[in-house]
């Protein structure tokens, strides 16, 4: 192949895995067929798993990053959000959309069934892009933690890489190398930025449900903080200003606003 032939190939490569202004470089053409996208997202894997993640960290991560950058961005390249304006690109498949989601809500492990769907129609929200990205890391040989999980009952993404025991409603407790794949949105955030973006955390005021086990039953259920626990924390959240307000006002007595405080008491 010749100097100008490479170049074009990279730049085809570029351009095809490129999405909201996130492109990477990597050795492969943009598959054709699912089964040819979990083989090359598997040889990547094979790639990772050969590096030790503690004494090579820096390229583990870097690595890790390449693979969830590679599966959302197909992912999003390959599927037509329905519920924007891209509906337009595939009308008739969005047109089924609906029918084809009251066939997959009575099915167990539908996980596989929905990937394909969205992957064959090049159609899908949410919901189609998060089961799509877990499928083809689950298939590939990702062992670590993956997670499809939902903010605010209505937008769906994939985690990968949450650390046993976090708190699933909570970005900032998943784990500082966890990565979140959203492909409907074409980003690969971390945790910090799942807690700010405003379709997953929102600054904390979207609540996040675990929805893995809907789709893959064989995946372990979550051992999370139990709901007493949860509540608990919440409480004492929410009370701190008032202690904090109790405190300041045994050190400034005199403080006239405190007398209100007292009053109320």
């Amino acid at each position: 192949m010749g100097i100008k032939n490479k170049v074009l190939t990279l730049m085809i490569v570029l351009v095809a895995v490129s999405f909201a202004g996130h492109a990477i470089a990597v050795d492969h053409q943009p598959p054709d067929s699912l089964d040819q996208m979990i083989n090359i997202t598997r040889r990547m894997v094979n790639e990772l798993k050969r590096l030790d993640p503690n004494s090579q960290s820096e390229r583990y991560q870097k690595k890790r990053r390449e693979i969830a950058d590679w599966v959302t961005n197909i992912s999003a390249n390959r599927i037509y959000n329905c519920n924007d304006r891209e509906v337009r690109n595939n009308l008739s498949a969005c047109y089924v959309l609906g029918d084809a989601r009251e066939k997959w809500k009575y099915l167990f492990d539908s996980n596989k069934i929905i990937a394909k769907w969205a992957w064959e129609n090049r159609a899908g929200n949410c919901e189609e892009n998060a089961n799509l990205t877990y499928y083809i890391l689950r298939q590939a040989g990702v062992t670590d933690t993956l997670r499809i999980l939902f903010s605010d009952e209505w937008h769906g993404f994939t985690v990968w890489g949450v650390q046993e025991g976090a708190d699933l409603k909570r970005p900032l407790t998943w784990n500082p190398d966890a990565l979140v794949l959203d492909s409907w949105t074409g980003k690969v955030l971390t945790p910090s930025g799942a807690h700010n973006d405003y379709y997953i955390g929102n600054g904390g005021k979207n609540p996040i449900v675990d929805r893995t086990n809907a789709y893959d039953t064989t995946a372990s259920v979550w051992n999370g903080p139990s709901p007493s626990d949860d509540f608990f924390r919440r409480l004492m959240e929410e009370m701190e200003p008032v202690f904090e307000r109790e405190k300041y006002c045994e050190q400034n007595p005199n403080d006239p606003n405190c007398e209100l405080i007292r009053e109320i008491e």
